[in-house]
């Protein structure tokens, strides 16, 4: 219980630090608009003509818009700055006084994630799909999907929040990892089908993809949300997904024992 009102305590302090920059906010608003609604006409250009049936599963235009604003709001509630801060954390020192807290700095970096990204859903998300609804319409599925998809979002979420986390840990061996952070983002916007789904990659990079957790963070979502797999294959991937965040966990406390040994304090 002490465990859990810290978690709300440094969730708060995430929410309240990102109510702090509003005009950021905003342009995170105006940014997410223009992606969508460019995304849209791509898509509302290249499927107009007549529905595609792609890997089996019949695409229309509707359910291509919704996939568009759903992925930004994915993006929104899935995307972090954990590596960043991470790196930023090692840099000056504050990792060593973090080591002392009742919480250990993943999971601090958690807490104030999941507050900073609750901001963006009522301040971005929100506003966001109010918009496009009214613009664009939107997709709505079955009662047991929407459970599903909820399921499946919030997995992807803590995947990428442990990948990200993975990748920030190597600050304990490098000076520089900004790269690793646009790295993974690219990484995973291309392979997790944020970008373009799944079911328009040529036979390799599905192959490929299906080694790797990124596709689980959207596709799987986005596609349980249009019913575009069976009732089974929905819990498989969530399968896949729990399987994915348990070994991610086991990674991060592997690599943790050997960074706290690592561990030399900068700046502090």
């Amino acid at each position: 219980m002490n465990h859990l009102r810290v978690c709300l305590e440094i969730a708060k302090l995430g929410f309240e630090t990102r109510a702090a920059y509003r005009m950021e906010v905003f342009l995170r608003l105006v940014r997410s608009l223009i992606s969508v609604f460019a995304l849209a006409a791509v898509w509302h250009a290249l499927l107009t003509d007549a529905d595609r049936v792609v890997g089996g599963s019949l695409i229309t235009v509707p359910e291509m818009i919704t996939y568009v604003i759903l992925g930004e709001a994915l993006w929104i509630v899935a995307g972090n700055d954990v590596l960043m801060r991470l790196d930023e954390k090692i840099k000056s020192g504050e990792i060593g006084v973090d080591l002392l807290k009742p919480l250990g700095p993943m999971w601090q970096l958690f807490c104030e994630t999941v507050g900073a990204n609750l901001f963006d859903v009522i301040f971005v998300l929100l506003p966001l799909i109010g918009i496009m609804m009214f613009g664009f319409g939107f997709t709505f599925p079955h009662g047991w999907t929407i459970l599903l998809f909820l399921a499946a979002a919030f997995n992807g979420f803590l995947i990428y929040f442990l990948l990200a986390y993975l990748l920030g840990v190597t600050g304990f061996w490098y000076l520089e990892v900004w790269h690793l952070d646009r790295f993974l983002g690219d990484l995973v916007r291309l392979l997790s089908g944020a970008w373009i789904p799944l079911w328009f990659f040529p036979v390799f990079l599905l192959q490929v993809s299906a080694f790797l957790p990124f596709r689980l963070i959207y596709f799987a979502p986005l596609s349980i949300y249009l019913e575009k797999q069976s009732l089974a294959t929905a819990i498989s991937w969530i399968g896949q997904q729990v399987f994915w965040i348990f070994l991610l966990i086991v990674l991060e406390q592997l690599i943790w024992k050997r960074a706290v040994r690592k561990l030399v304090v900068q700046g502090g």
